[in-house]
């Protein structure tokens, strides 16, 4: 999907009613950018709605649980970004430093 969808459009692929992804954006589940007046949700916010959905129909998430389960995932997501920019530093480093680095991280795991 190339193409940026509208409220109406997101709500039908997941087959709910408007009003249901408009107060997604009020609970700020979702975070689209705003085209004018509208909102306009791109492949992310799109599957973000999806994983809303599922957790809301299929996994049967309370919604007054939703926020903090997003907000764990946004966490998680954030280390995992952090700790990919980490490995590609060290992997620029000189052989030595990367054993180096390696040897510490282990001594700290026994700790």
């Amino acid at each position: 999907m190339t193409a940026t969808l509208g409220v109406e459009d997101l709500a039908r692929l997941l087959g709910l009613k408007p009003e249901v992804v408009e107060g997604w954006l009020a609970e700020g589940w979702v975070r689209p950018a705003r085209e004018g007046a509208a909102w306009r949700f791109d492949e992310m916010d799109v599957a973000r709605a999806r994983l809303i959905a599922e957790m809301l129909r299929d996994l049967a998430v309370p919604p007054d649980s939703v926020s903090m389960m997003l907000s764990l995932l946004d966490q998680a997501h954030g280390m995992r970004r952090q700790l990919r920019q980490l490995l590609e530093a060290l992997a620029e480093q000189p052989p030595e430093v990367c054993r180096s680095v390696l040897r510490r991280a282990r001594l700290i795991e026994r700790e």
